[in-house]
């Protein structure tokens, strides 16, 4: 499987590799040990008998050693792992070639407002976004796809937290949490990666997610039609709280490299499979990118297909490029940073957006189609100030307000 999804170089915390193998992945790692290469890493070798092929690295990488968060950390550019001399490998052969499998040491659950160090209220008007809690299983998504606000740090491998759930578990228990959580705000499940990728399905991390969620409001926020998975739909049909927040942009291969399904293609089947056994489905078409998916007929005609499959509700926002996000497209897809250059001609604080004009005139655009066709409509972060509630006939799914 891992070698299949491309991968050459398995890096694993010795501290966890006593939990891999007990979770029954021993025949995987012995598969992959004949056709690539496994490192344990750690400060001692692990007592544990190893029952495939393996080097050991005397390494103790300082990422992890904080008390902050994971998407803290990767927003601050402090992932970086540092052992591509070690193995010899370009930047690029550690994006897509390595998986490193970890310990969790950092939280790995966000209170979005506290990450820009803003009162909730002032961060929902300055940012125009209604996120405030969110948890994730991995570090640097596998989808790469080249418009993520997440790729900030292209040069480092997939980063998979292995034990995740456990720290989740830590988190809830935190009193600023608790606290938040009783007030009714839901819990984003993904945020910068995917829980429905087929890496994070074979570790089962959504199960292990869903498990620890149980009896609390989330939504699980995918690109993967593997999301429709019979395993997953019971799991997800168990917890009872739980909605999928379904991305799609149409924009397929040259944009996102990665998802298991060409995108340009909507994913009739999977949704319908869903919605079919009582899955509550919003589409998020985001982001809208001028001149690549903008075009009012072929919206219309993907918001059509998604009210035929059961969905009834669609989500949306513009592409937006900031500082970070900037310097790592230019490094490494220069043809589409000087196109979203082009594009996004506003500045609003830090973020490159489209034009006010054009995000007015889409989401105007983008209201009267569903109004036509019944559904009903939000916006994720448009930027378009009061006209907000005007052109919204919904509340998102971030806004603890639906849940209630």
């Amino acid at each position: 499987m891992l070698r299949e999804l491309g991968y050459k170089y398995l890096l694993i915390d010795s501290e966890i590799i006593s939990q891999v193998i007990e979770e029954g992945f021993t025949q995987e790692l012995q598969t992959f040990s004949k056709l690539g290469r496994i490192f344990i890493l750690g400060s001692n070798k692990p007592k544990t008998k190893i029952p495939f092929n393996f080097s050991f690295i005397n390494f103790s990488p300082e990422i992890g050693k904080s008390s902050r968060d994971v998407i803290s950390k990767i927003r601050e550019n402090k992932n970086s792992l540092g052992i591509s001399k070690v193995l010899k490998l370009s930047k690029t052969q550690m994006r897509v070639k390595v998986l490193y499998i970890k310990k969790t040491r950092e939280s790995v659950l966000t209170d979005i407002a506290k990450l820009y160090k803003l009162n909730f209220e002032a961060c929902r008007k300055k940012r125009d976004c209604d996120l405030r809690l969110a948890t994730y299983g991995m570090e640097n998504c596998p989808h790469r796809c080249i418009y993520c606000f997440a790729n900030y740090n292209w040069s480092q491998p997939t980063i998979l937290l292995f034990d995740f759930d456990k720290k989740l578990k830590e988190d809830l228990n935190r009193p600023e949490f608790k606290k938040l959580i009783h007030q009714g705000y839901p819990i984003h499940v993904g945020s910068i990666m995917d829980f429905g990728s087929e890496l994070s399905l074979f570790f089962k991390q959504i199960h292990k997610a869903l498990k620890v969620l149980k009896g609390r409001n989330i939504f699980i926020g995918t690109k993967s039609p593997l999301i429709a998975k019979d395993d997953v739909i019971e799991a997800i049909k168990d917890h009872g709280r739980a909605e999928v927040v379904f991305t799609y942009t149409g924009l397929g291969k040259n944009l996102e490299p990665n998802l298991p399904y060409d995108s340009r293609n909507f994913p009739f089947k999977a949704i319908k499979k869903l919605t079919s056994n009582g899955i509550k489905v919003i589409l998020l078409y985001k982001p809208i990118i001028p001149g690549l998916n903008d075009r009012e007929e072929k919206i219309r005609d993907i918001f059509k297909k998604a009210k035929e499959v059961g969905i009834d509700e669609v989500s949306t926002g513009f592409l937006k490029m900031n500082y970070r996000f900037q310097d790592s497209i230019k490094a490494n897809s220069p043809r589409y940073y000087r196109y979203f250059k082009k594009v996004l001609t506003d500045q609003v604080e830090k973020d490159f957006l489209p034009s006010f004009q054009f995000r007015i005139q889409m989401a105007k655009e983008l209201k009267k189609i569903c109004d036509e066709l019944g559904m009903k409509i939000s916006f994720c972060q448009p930027y378009i100030g009061n006209l907000k509630s005007e052109l919204a006939n919904s509340f998102c799914p971030c806004r603890k307000e639906r849940w209630q």
